[in-house]
């Protein structure tokens, strides 16, 4: 989110909370958020702050992986982040201990 409002989105921001499915076939993704509902067009605030995967994740489509990349490294809980969007919700891994320092 913060490398999102560093290219110019702002937490009022209306982001798709909706179905969405990366890739095609068998291989294909479609990434849920917890509750296993959607809200439709969504602040951005609003989807920090209720934690929205699909929000997260077409953020992440908009600006690139390679900067979520950068971020996660600058904020120390990741280094060398692969390029893959399911690691913008949090699927990669990092131990408690960079947690803590980021």
């Amino acid at each position: 989110y913060a490398a999102a409002l560093d290219v110019g989105y702002t937490p009022n921001t209306i982001v798709l909370d909706g179905p969405i499915r990366i890739g095609d076939g068998s291989s294909a993704w479609t990434p849920k958020n917890s509750s296993g509902k959607f809200n439709g067009p969504t602040p951005l605030r609003t989807a920090l702050e209720r934690s929205l995967n699909t929000v997260t994740v077409r953020l992440a489509q908009a600006i690139g992986m390679d900067r979520v990349g950068e971020y996660a490294e600058r904020f120390g809980v990741s280094k060398n982040m692969p390029e893959h969007l399911s690691y913008s919700p949090g699927a990669g891994e990092t131990t408690l201990g960079q947690m803590v320092a980021a």
